[in-house]
């Protein structure tokens, strides 16, 4: 469904306040996943679009579940968008998940055993459950990160010795139900089945709002990251993710936001470029941020000469840099699931609330004042 509504250009610019931007009023696009609301403003018209023409998301695997805003189970079907509620931040928006699987077979009992493969050494494995009652995984080879909630799950996180593969006992007191064992999660999927594997969501802006990004654009998305941090936890659920990345199709070519939130003081937030036909990992850093871990974040992506001049948004902070050698024509822009770049993966596991686009890089004070939208 497509709607056209013609207006004049101070009228149209105005409703970004409604959508929580009181930034800059010139936006060209506005993807307002938490109310639904997709439109772009080109000349003073202002056209809106469903929810399938604003962005494509690409997931393999069985269906994926998801809770929505009245609390109640639903499951997306492949390549289908899931829209998730947070209640601790009563956030609402798309969410966005890596690749994962359920390790248990079939229902655990205490003291019963789940096995591992061969894996990386440190490769982080959550055991979640949902009810009042307690769990854990016991071996040699298993450390654990830390305990924390998320969503409605219990969680606790560990890391591992070993590369080979090896087995764990599972530990199980008072009401636990829906358990599950991941292999590289940070943070538990929603309700996976048993022995049940999910595919990563990877998210591509739709025709209507990959034309706005020209040689020149500003990309800004607020992203809630659902689990409530203990204080002594070191937190790495976004660690080694891309949050927006735009690319020209040839090869892994493009411009990435790279976040590694490896612990609570965050760490080297960068805009890496990666030249057509670069070969994976080969790419360059052209400005980086360090800032303070926050469960809701504004990032943001700027470039203006194709790629020559940059702009960062993390952490409540900005920088921009000049200089670079450009690239070709961008083709796509993604919101999450990007990868490319130092095998960078979609580990955010993360609900996006708000996407505005500016057909122009803003400046060092839009900047700033737009690394701190929609926060609480």
């Amino acid at each position: 469904m497509t709607i056209i509504l013609k207006t004049n250009s101070q009228a149209t610019a105005s409703v970004g306040s409604i959508h929580g931007n009181t930034g800059p009023q010139d936006f060209v696009g506005m993807l307002d996943f938490a109310r639904g609301q997709y439109f772009t403003v080109l000349d003073g018209t202002r056209t809106d679009y469903a929810a399938d023409e604003a962005v494509s998301v690409a997931r393999t695997g069985v269906a994926a579940n998801y809770f929505d805003r009245d609390g109640v189970l639903r499951s997306a079907p492949a390549n289908k968008p899931r829209f998730r509620f947070d209640h601790e931040s009563d956030a609402y928006g798309l969410y966005v998940n890596r690749q994962s699987k359920n390790l248990l077979t079939d229902t655990p009992t205490d003291g019963s055993n789940v096995s591992f493969g061969a894996s990386g050494v440190n490769t982080p494995i959550t055991l979640s459950w949902e009810g009042s009652g307690d769990a854990s995984l016991t071996s040699a080879n298993l450390t654990l990160v830390g305990s924390y909630v998320s969503g409605r799950r219990k969680a606790k996180r560990y890391s591992k010795s070993v590369s080979t593969p090896f087995t764990a006992t599972i530990n199980l007191s008072g009401d636990t139900s829906f358990q599950q064992v991941e292999e590289y999660a940070r943070q538990p999927t929603e309700r996976l089945g048993f022995d049940q594997t999910v595919g990563s969501d990877t998210v591509t802006l739709g025709v209507p709002f990959r034309s706005l990004i020209g040689s020149a654009a500003t990309i800004v998305a607020r992203v809630v990251v659902p689990t409530r941090f203990s204080d002594d936890y070191s937190y790495g659920s976004g660690s080694g993710s891309i949050p927006l990345a735009v690319k020209t199709g040839q090869g892994q070519g493009g411009l990435y936001v790279t976040t590694n939130m490896n612990n609570l003081a965050g760490a080297n937030d960068t805009i890496r470029r990666q030249a057509d036909g670069e070969s994976a990992g080969a790419g360059t850093t052209l400005t980086l941020i360090n800032g303070v871990l926050r469960k809701e974040i504004v990032f943001g992506l700027g470039f203006a000469g194709s790629g020559a001049d940059v702009g960062l948004i993390s952490y409540g902070l900005s920088a921009r840099a000049t200089g670079f050698e450009p690239l070709s024509g961008f083709v796509s822009t993604h919101i999450g699931g990007a990868s490319g770049i130092n095998n960078y993966d979609n580990l955010m596991n993360a609900i996006y609330t708000h996407v505005v686009i500016y057909d122009r890089l803003l400046s060092k004070d839009e900047l700033d004042l737009m690394a701190t939208m929609w926060m609480n």
